[in-house]
């Protein structure tokens, strides 16, 4: 049975050959995410069939908010608490999805952020579900620090489930730390809530290297060393995973 590995929730706990060519991979993507879009709209069966089953394979790039607005829009709130069979058997039955364990996770994280403010106050929580989003190997039994790409993710994924939800503290310490392990000196606010900056300069001893990569990044000029060159593409890497989250 496929979930996340039990968590303890604040508030409630939820309850738990070869692949498409190029060309194909493109055109059935490009359905599966107008399905998502327009889930009323009446589409063949048959369409409908392969291009979700193909969205809920890892390398479809199924997106969390869209799997979010489509289970809301097919079920209500209802999905919210049911038990991981299920869902399973609610898609295979009544979608013809065959959803994988990577999708199972990411459901049950949705339901973990629809039902508790465990992942807005707890980063243990705020990065499984991260991992979940990013369709990875989740494990509550040990430590799985985020990528700083999947980090603002989460921060963007999060926000867009829950808007006007806060997050506690601990989760800025959490992606400053991260980040820092990374190597990163900066953290723009346009990538990142802005109390990550602030904790991560408490951890980084020399601050000179961040004064001219924010210059950079701020006014668009070309960096006058390699080490300011590398934390720039750093976070022309997290920009550009933002602009396909």
């Amino acid at each position: 049975m496929e979930k996340m590995a039990d968590a303890p929730a604040p508030h409630h706990q939820p309850r738990k050959d070869d692949g498409p060519t190029a060309k194909e991979y493109v055109k059935n993507t490009k359905t599966l995410l107008s399905i998502l879009n327009n889930p009323t709209k009446a589409i063949p069966r048959a369409v409908i069939k392969g291009a979700l089953n193909l969205g809920f394979k890892k390398e479809g790039g199924l997106r969390p908010v869209a799997l979010f607005s489509f289970l809301n829009d097919q079920h209500d709130h209802l999905w919210w608490d049911w038990e991981p069979e299920t869902i399973r058997q609610t898609l295979e039955q009544e979608h013809a999805i065959e959803p994988t364990r990577e999708v199972m996770n990411m459901i049950g994280a949705l339901q973990l952020v629809a039902l508790s403010n465990g992942p807005f106050e707890h980063w243990h929580q705020f990065e499984k579900v991260g991992h979940a989003f990013y369709q990875n190997i989740v494990d509550f039994r040990v430590v799985q620090p985020l990528e700083p790409d999947e980090a603002a993710a989460a921060f963007k994924y999060l926000a867009l489930i829950r808007p006007g939800q806060e997050f506690e503290d601990e989760i800025y310490v959490y992606v400053a730390a991260v980040c820092h392990m990374a190597g990163m000196v900066y953290l723009p606010d346009d990538l990142y809530p802005a109390p990550c900056q602030t904790h991560l300069e408490s951890m980084i001893h020399d601050t000179t290297m961040t004064a001219e990569v924010k210059g950079c990044w701020v006014s668009g000029i070309k960096p006058g060393s390699e080490g300011v060159a590398h934390q720039v593409a750093m976070l022309q890497d997290v920009k550009d995973a933002l602009a396909s989250a």
